[in-house]
């Protein structure tokens, strides 16, 4: 809706604490004991309507575009943000900004989320029409942040001419560079490359890892096999790093097949750390670097375990999670495009048919 009021900040309304610098945040935390999700609205007439019909978990941004400090202050509280907004053109462009500010905080085990409401509804006017469940249906149908991003930019550039092709990798070049290297980087990249019919790796080129760093955890050398040391990616040292501190959550890992095969730097080093864990879930930080002595991975084991994390346990819970979904993800992307690579060269077999589609439909789910 367009009521001015919508967008009003009073210093008086119940639920605006200026220190959280957002309507709502303060009370979706005495509401919950856990955030498992924050929807962001653009009013906070939208919250106190979707509060009184029992959906505890809204802020708003009154109007204004979210900033990318806002956002870190919701993902201090939480792993998934639904952005909700109008579904017309500015409601798209608004959406554009979150995603733009979204970028550089975008690790694995976050979901950024885009809700886009039907023509005439704003959150305050839907709610009242589809109540709670109607209005928790919708949000489960909320776009994730890739396919935001991949959907607006083919739909704002005819990627089926030269020039087109050549302004979606420049576009997706600048994009890619506001984001920390992480596995969700990488699959982003290669959507990317498909749809500008590039190589990854031409799109990857240029000043595209001059980027910033994650969490202040900088990539470090390991790997077995090769002389050159391979740099292990963020996403993998965050999870040995989570690991170390918490070794109980170990007993939350339950797929590690799903990411036995993967070739990635680093993921033999985290299969066996995981593997000890499961056997000895009280291991001290010192019992698992002596278990490391004389290795040379206790270098890099030895960093990380200086770099304890400060976010709540409940959320590096989420993000280890995250991070071993994710890493189940690339696996199969990775199967994916091996039988698909064979199969332009030659017929599949029934077997390895079944196999492609098996893995096409779980990538869906």
């Amino acid at each position: 809706g367009d009521d001015p009021a919508k967008y009003l900040n009073s210093p008086e309304t119940p639920i605006f604490h200026k220190g959280e610098e957002l309507y709502g945040l303060y009370e979706a935390k005495k509401a919950n004991r856990s955030l498992k999700s924050i929807i962001v609205v653009e009013g906070y007439l939208d919250v106190i309507a979707l509060a009184q019909f029992g959906i505890l978990n809204a802020v708003a941004t009154l109007g204004t575009a979210i900033s990318t400090k806002q956002i870190q202050l919701l993902l201090r509280n939480t792993s998934e943000i639904i952005f909700c907004f109008d579904g017309d053109q500015a409601g798209r462009a608004a959406a554009w900004r979150a995603l733009e500010n979204s970028l550089p905080l975008m690790r694995d085990g976050i979901q950024i989320k885009f809700l886009f409401l039907p023509e005439g509804f704003d959150p305050d006017s839907l709610v009242r029409k589809e109540l709670k469940d109607g209005f928790n249906k919708r949000l489960e149908t909320a776009m994730a942040l890739s396919d935001f991003f991949i959907k607006q930019l083919s739909s704002d550039i005819n990627i089926n001419s030269i020039d087109g092709k050549a302004k979606l990798t420049k576009i997706g070049r600048e994009l890619l560079k506001k984001m920390p290297y992480s596995i969700f980087h990488q699959l982003l990249s290669t959507k990317i490359a498909e749809l500008a019919n590039i190589n990854v790796e031409e799109l990857k080129s240029h000043e595209l890892y001059q980027r910033a760093p994650v969490n202040d955890i900088q990539t470090l050398n390991y790997t077995e096999s090769t002389p050159e040391a391979t740099p292990i990616i963020i996403p993998i040292q965050s999870a040995i790093n989570i690991l170390i501190h918490c070794p109980q959550f170990t007993c939350h890992i339950d797929n590690i097949e799903d990411i036995k095969n993967i070739k990635l730097a680093g993921i033999e080093l985290l299969l066996e750390l995981i593997s000890l864990l499961k056997k000895q879930p009280g291991m001290s930080v010192g019992a698992i670097l002596e278990y490391w002595r004389d290795r040379q991975e206790l270098e890099l084991l030895s960093k990380l375990a200086c770099k304890e994390p400060i976010i709540p346990k409940d959320i590096l819970k989420n993000e280890l999670s995250g991070i071993i979904k994710l890493l189940g993800q690339f696996e199969r992307d990775q199967t994916i495009q091996t039988l698909l690579s064979k199969a332009a060269l030659e017929k599949l077999n029934p077997e390895e048919r079944q196999k492609l589609q098996n893995l096409i439909e779980t990538s869906k789910k």
